[in-house]
């Protein structure tokens, strides 16, 4: 009972000082501002660390692990329209089934991203503020544009991207 009002106080405090609501879902877990979900939507947490800003939309199954910064405005677009159906219009046509979207371990979105259904973001890598990401990512690499492409990488040597687990890995842990 304490800590819940613990909690609460903390969520007060915070949203007194930086002018927004904070909403801890667990105890590494923040969503800031708020963000809409469809009713189809769904996030599973499978990990420790994971920021959300504000504004994001879910609009599908998302299964998240460990040390994940999602930024403001980010939206997961859950399923497309069917289109190619000779016997109906769009708007009747319905939608195909959603698979959902995986993000890995020590990710990062940046602002305004879009990542469609059925996507999965790969261990360490970054999504640049307002890229759309049509199809899964690589570890370690950084993506841009529309869609999005592997610009670089953040590690180019193998022998840095092993020095980088080693160090992170004790903080990795679940």
């Amino acid at each position: 009972m304490f800590t819940l009002f613990a909690k609460r106080v903390r969520q007060f405090l915070w949203a007194l000082k930086y002018g927004r609501l904070l909403e801890i879902l667990s105890k590494d877990i923040y969503c800031v501002g708020g963000f809409s979900k469809s009713r189809k939507a769904e996030m599973i947490f499978n990990g420790k660390r994971v920021y959300i800003g504000p504004n994001c939309n879910v609009g599908c199954r998302i299964e998240f692990y460990s040390s994940i910064l999602i930024g403001p405005n980010v939206s997961f677009v859950g399923a497309d329209h069917v289109y190619n159906d000779l016997g109906s219009l769009m708007f009747d046509s319905g939608r195909p089934e959603m698979k959902g979207i995986i993000i890995e371990d020590d990710v990062w979105v940046g602002h305004g991203a879009i990542i469609m259904d059925g996507v999965k973001l790969g261990r360490h890598s970054i999504i640049a503020a307002g890229s759309i990401v049509t199809k899964d990512t690589v570890p370690f690499s950084i993506n841009a544009g529309c869609p999005s492409k592997i610009i670089k990488y953040r590690f180019d040597d193998m022998k840095m991207r092993e020095e980088y687990l080693k160090n992170i890995s004790y903080r990795m842990l679940r």
